[in-house]
């Protein structure tokens, strides 16, 4: 008996099928478009005072794209948008305010080539607190002359619950931009001059932070502390001023 290849054809077919499908290659440059709504619930934009609305898309790496419309219009387009998995975020902004006082977000929404795409609706609610923190060396030192790399910050509330915990470049422009590439949607709020804490209760904390050499073997060389109070739906300025570690208890 003598056996005989399949032909040609039937081995392109079986790739059409077990693959994407013959004629069409997917590439990252196939874009779509998602249509973005949101609400808030109970109420409506006019009566929570709600003039503009500031739609993010984004992934944990990076911002794809940013629009700002009128919030009473209740949803927007988003164009020549990557298939891809992404969050969406919605600012509720207040006329003449830098800061959201309403906003929230859906995440993991899959956005598909080919067709348009509706995201899941985005349920505005009102924005916690947020501090803007900054720092400087009491005797005028920049970083290096005052020779820190690092600055480890801590923030705790009232009944001693840790808020916040993140170790950052001491060089502030270098802070800023390790802080955004953690969490990119921290570079969307205007007016900001540090580091941006955000999604905190209103309430008294307590900061403190630890100054370290590029050896941090060494231990910290520099320490700091503030009691911020965080006020509902807005942003507080938090100014750290380091010290030299002068006393042991202090520092370690």
């Amino acid at each position: 008996m003598t056996w005989k290849l399949p032909p040609k054809s039937l081995f392109i077919g079986l790739s059409c099928l077990l693959m994407t499908g013959c004629g069409y290659i997917p590439t990252d440059n196939d874009v779509t478009t998602v249509d973005v709504s949101w609400s808030i619930g109970g109420s409506t934009c006019t009566a929570r005072g709600i003039a503009t609305v500031q739609v993010t898309l984004y992934t944990p790496s990076q911002i794809e794209d940013t629009v700002t419309t009128a919030c009473q219009l209740g949803h927007i387009e988003l164009t020549d948008v990557s298939a891809g998995i992404y969050n969406i975020r919605v600012d509720g902004y207040p006329a003449q305010s830098d800061y959201p006082t309403y906003g929230g977000e859906v995440t993991g929404v899959s956005v598909r080539s080919g067709s348009p795409n509706v995201a899941p609706s985005v349920e505005m609610a009102e924005k916690p607190g947020a501090l803007d923190l900054t720092w400087r060396f009491g005797d005028g030192a920049l970083c290096a002359f005052a020779g820190v790399d690092t600055v480890e910050v801590s923030l705790w509330d009232e009944h001693s619950n840790r808020s916040f915990f993140e170790t950052l470049s001491c060089n502030p422009s270098l802070a800023r931009a390790e802080a955004e590439n953690l969490d990119p949607t921290r570079g969307l709020i205007e007016g900001v001059h540090g580091i941006l804490i955000e999604d905190l209760y209103a309430g008294h904390y307590t900061m403190q932070a630890m100054a370290y050499p590029a050896d941090r073997t060494l231990g910290a060389t520099h320490w700091a502390n503030a009691e911020p109070t965080v006020v509902h739906a807005q942003i507080t300025p938090v100014e750290l001023v380091f010290q030299p570690c002068t006393q042991w208890m202090l520092c370690n």
